[in-house]
Parts: C-alpha cells; structure tokens; sequence
C-alpha cells in the first residue's frame, strides 16, 4: 500500500485494522458486527449507535489531493449520515463523505479550519438495499469528481484539507451530534493522499 494510501480499512474485522505501514487502527463502538461484505467480510451498522473511531491521522493532502472511497450498501436514508467524517469537532477541519440529509444524494465536502467548503452533490446517487462503489477524488486546487461504481457522478470545487492532525475520525458516524449514525453494510473504505482518476 504505498503511493499515496494513507489507510486501508478492509472491514474484515470489528476494529477496522488499517493494512498500510501507517496503522491507523480503529475501535468499534454500539454493535459494529461481521457481516457478508462486497469483498470478503464486511461490517454491519446498526443506525442507532455503532460506528468506528480511527486513529489521529496526520496525513498531508495539500501536496498531490485527496481520495476517499468504501463500498457501501445502506439499508434506509435518515438524516445526514456518514459514510466517514474525519475532523477535529462539528464543522473544525472536516473532511465529509456521506448522504445529503435524507436525500438520495452523495455529498462530498471539507473544512478549511471552520471555513465549509461548497458541498458537492451527487443527485439520486444513493440507492438502498444494493452495492455500490462511491468515491470523492479531489486535487490540490480543490476540484473534485464523485464517482458512483467508476462513473463520474457530479464534479466541482471545495476546500482542500489543512495539513494539521485529525483526532475525531469515524466511519458510520458525524462529527454533529445531530446527524444519524450510518445503517447498512460497509466494505473496504480508504483514504489517498493522491487524486486518483475514475
């Protein structure tokens, strides 16, 4: 896992080891359970309570961009849940990947200190009960392309992450308090310090 992978989560287990040289390693919280995943095992949400905290992530993306992406298989569509929010609190350096509100759409958004971003949308994106491959890349000047199974999805320009340490990271759950925890299943979630292409 060189060239720009910053963590490999492959959900093959409850805590979500990392699998690069990095570590980032994770702690499961309210009922992550084994589940069939889309490759091997994956890791069942329960919507109420569960959801991984990753490790303080140092990572630089100012450099070469960033890429995020899981394979997601969400079970119902509450309000504004995440496949990953990794930041330091509500709306401090955030890096949002997730569903718009109750909407069927993939949101893509980052924090400049506690400066939002212009959130990316990609509309109807999201389909309950089945697979799919999401993914945001981003580049150094804050353009971005979402992607739904490698189809660009939506593209347009937010803010490009702080080189500064995150220590409140999560897959499955917001940095706000007022946003639901993710429900479904989740596989093989990374995080690139490049932006990669479809």
């Amino acid at each position: 896992w060189s060239d720009g992978f910053v963590g490999v989560w492959h959900l093959k287990e409850g805590n979500a080891q990392d699998s690069t040289a990095n570590r980032y390693n994770g702690a499961a919280y309210g009922g992550v359970v084994n589940a069939a995943g889309q490759i091997g095992i994956g890791q069942s949400f329960n919507g109420s309570a569960s959801y991984i905290d990753i490790a303080d992530v140092p990572a630089s993306f100012t450099n070469n961009g960033i890429t995020v992406s899981v394979w997601g298989y969400p079970t119902a569509s509450p309000n504004g849940p995440r496949f990953m929010d990794f930041g330091n609190d509500a709306g401090v350096d955030n890096i949002l990947f997730g569903r718009n509100g109750t909407s069927a759409d993939l949101s893509h958004n980052v924090f400049d200190y506690t400066t939002a971003g212009t959130e990316i949308k990609a509309v109807g994106a999201i389909a309950n009960g089945q697979w799919q491959y999401f993914a945001a890349a981003e580049n150094n000047a804050g353009a971005a392309v979402l992607y739904k199974n490698g189809v660009q999805a939506a593209s347009g320009t937010t803010a490009i992450p702080r080189s500064i340490p995150r220590h409140r990271n999560y897959i499955g759950r917001s940095n706000w308090g007022a946003d639901a925890y993710y429900e479904g299943l989740m596989d093989e979630m990374r995080i690139e310090s490049v932006r990669r292409s479809s």
